[in-house]
């Protein structure tokens, strides 16, 4: 055999192999595709970066540069997955590298530091892990880092200080521990800079005064702790400054009310103490004071007044007293006020009517004593108002009605007296009202209370308020709300019919044998304890498997158009003794049992009486050869042409092997022109 022919033999066995190989992906119709930006990225790497490409578009998240090298890859949000190669370092002349909100995991390889032109680094909302490597300070030019919402750990790497031209700096909702490393002061040129979410600890070093461009700064729900350093008040550009959620302790420094153009300022939950500076007046770019949670005292600086552009200020559980500077009665556009249990006592400060923009206003769990006066009527756009747990006495004042936006109303532990103004039911929008624990406070519930159809929460316990007295026909709406009729259950057969009585039933409970009887005392926790049947001579009051009340004939397997047990036998059970309308409910009592034919088996039906169910019909499960994907056709086409190609290829070795078999022997016969004649004929082939 020649060497042409093993060859020949060879190719035919490996196709055959091949074929066979791919076959049963081939005839399974494998549906998973690559997305087109991963296909893109492939085809990238697998250039290894140094080649043009030539389907660089935005359209498949790449643009390449004149020579046709790519500069910019945006694949965020591409259901990438899998971990990022080693072969992205070569890709040397990238300039913007987006693999944000994906589903990438394992560690950030340390060739990333090669992409030595990179400017922008997004590598957010992944599943990253391990720690960032430090070969990250080989990215000189970088002005964004991005890395937020991982699962990155380890300590923040000195290499960072490095990265001199960074403009922002975003590691957000990730597992870094260790301390703020001073290195970052370098970053002169850094405006925004944001770990929040993380395990910082330590404290905040004083060389983080050096960052004086840095516009956001948010280290919130770490465990920092120490004082505020002084050189925070160097960072005179500071917009933001976010501490949430700390270990800080000491007083605020005064030097933090050099940041003129700080517009949020978030300390809460954390130690500090003392009480703020009057200094405080010179912040007049405030918007939002967030102090909550902390261990600040004394009183309020006159010089918040002046702080004009003031939408909220959160001192709640803190120990800030009274007074209320007067001046607080100038923020016109303070759209929430939260002093909930601070330490607050005398009357309700009538600058408060002044606040015309509150929405929300919460002076709960204070000491704060004196009627509830009516500036209160001046706050039209309050939303939410709370005065719980106070000491505040005197009526509910009938000018509450004017505060038509009103959803929750909380006036609960007091000591208010008199009764509920009926002009309280025009308050359309309530959603809560908690007048519980006022001893005083009784009259009667206004019956139009219950057309509040937002009305979800109703609390009146211990205090003297009673529900409506029912007249006839009852004054209470025919559709009152749950929440009225939770707090003034038992009372009218209006709250009866508008939850669980016969007509909460979408049909006659009692079936057409028995006549259903609301009993009148409502009782919304019980679907089926406020009525009874009233059923016929010849049927029987029972009670179902599930609970509720029915009438039965007094044979049972009759009564119904088809046999209640299905797959079995009816067998009518003895009577039960007629029973008169009352509340409660007989003795359970089965009407009828079945004996269930072979194979079906005993349950409960819809109506929870007995029933026979019948086994499902066995599953058919589908013929694989029913039908047949594109793929599987194709599959099985190229397999049959390869096993021909084989089979032809095997057919002409063997008449080779013959016909090369023929011709030595005529030439050793001396027929030296017949094995010639032979060999042409090979050749022809």
């Amino acid at each position: 055999m020649s060497r042409i022919s093993v060859l020949r033999l060879v190719v035919g066995l490996l196709l055959l192999a091949v074929v066979f190989e791919s076959a049963p992906a081939l005839v399974s119709g494998a549906k998973s595709k690559l997305h087109p930006s991963q296909a893109a990225v492939l085809a990238v790497l697998g250039k290894g970066g140094a080649r043009t490409f030539t389907n660089c578009s935005q359209a498949s998240g790449l643009i390449c540069g004149g020579n046709g090298m790519v500069i910019q890859m945006s694949l965020n949000n591409s259901q990438l997955v899998g971990t990022i190669p080693s072969v992205i370092g070569n890709l040397s002349l990238l300039q913007h590298l987006n693999l944000g909100v994906n589903q990438l995991t394992g560690p950030i390889p340390e060739s990333i530091g090669n992409l030595t032109n990179l400017s922008y680094l997004g590598l957010f909302n992944n599943q990253l892990t391990g720690p960032m490597p430090p070969s990250l300070a080989g990215l000189s030019k970088l002005q964004t880092l991005t890395l937020s919402d991982n699962r990155l750990n380890g300590s923040l790497p000195d290499a960072l200080g490095k990265l001199t031209a960074l403009l922002r700096l975003n590691l957000d909702n990730n597992s870094l521990s260790g301390s703020l490393p001073a290195a970052i002061s370098a970053l002169s040129l850094l405006t925004y800079l944001s770990i929040s979410d993380n395990l910082l600890n330590g404290t905040l070093p004083d060389s983080i005064g050096a960052l004086s461009a840095c516009q956001n700064l948010g280290l919130a729900n770490n465990t920092l702790s120490g004082s505020l350093p002084a050189s925070i008040g160097n960072l005179t550009n500071l917009v933001t400054l976010g501490l949430t959620n700390n270990s800080l302790s000491g007083r605020i420094p005064a030097s933090i009310s050099s940041l003129g153009k700080l517009e949020k300022l978030n300390l809460g939950f954390n130690l500090l103490s003392g009480a703020l500076s009057n200094g405080i007046r010179r912040m007049t770019a405030l918007t939002r004071i967030r102090l909550q949670n902390t261990s600040l005292s004394g009183t309020l600086p006159p010089g918040i007044g002046l702080l004009r552009r003031l939408k909220q200020i959160d001192l709640s559980h803190t120990g800030i007293t009274s007074p209320l500077p007067d001046s607080m009665g100038q923020l016109d556009k303070l759209t929430e006020l939260l002093m909930h249990g601070c330490q607050l006592n005398g009357s309700l400060p009538a600058l408060l009517g002044n606040l015309t923009a509150l929405q929300t206003l919460d002076l709960g769990s204070n000491s704060l004593s004196g009627e509830i006066t009516s500036f209160i009527s001046n706050l039209t756009r309050i939303e939410t108002l709370d005065l719980s747990t106070n000491q505040l006495a005197g009526i509910v004042p009938d000018t509450i009605s004017s505060i038509q936006r009103l959803r929750q109303l909380n006036l609960s532990s007091n000591s208010l007296s008199g009764t509920l103004p009926s002009a309280i039911s025009l308050l359309t929008n309530l959603t809560s009202l908690d007048l519980s624990y006022n001893k005083q406070l009784g009259g009667s519930i206004p019956s139009a209370l219950g057309q509040l159809s937002n009305l979800t929460v109703l609390a009146i316990n211990a205090t003297s308020i009673t529900c409506p007295l029912p007249s006839t026909p009852c004054e209470v709406p025919q559709s009152p709300t749950s929440a009225f009729c939770q707090a003034c259950s038992n009372f009218c057969t209006s709250c009866s019919s508008a939850n669980d009585s016969c007509s909460s039933f979408a049909s006659n409970p009692c079936t057409e044998d028995g006549t259903c009887v609301s009993l009148g005392a409502a009782n919304i926790t019980t679907a089926s304890s406020n009525y009874t049947c009233l059923c016929n001579p010849d049927a029987d009051l029972v009670t179902t498997a599930i609970g509720t009340l029915t009438c039965i004939k007094t044979d049972p397997c009759t009564s119904y158009p088809s046999n209640p047990c299905g797959a079995g036998d009816c067998i009518p059970s003895p009577p039960a003794p007629a029973a008169a309308p009352k509340k409660g409910r007989p003795p359970l009592n089965t009407p009828y049992s079945c004996r269930c034919s072979a194979g079906a088996t005993a349950g409960l039906g819809a109506n929870g009486l007995p029933t026979c169910v019948s086994p499902p019909p066995p599953s058919q499960e589908p013929s694989n050869a029913v039908a047949m994907s594109t793929g599987a056709i194709i599959g099985i086409a190229v397999a049959a042409f390869a096993v021909l190609v084989c089979c032809i290829t095997l057919v002409f070795l063997c008449w080779r092997w013959r016909s090369t078999s023929q011709s030595r022997q005529l030439a050793n016969q001396g027929w030296q022109a017949e094995a010639d004649r032979s060999y042409r004929k090979d050749d022809f082939f």
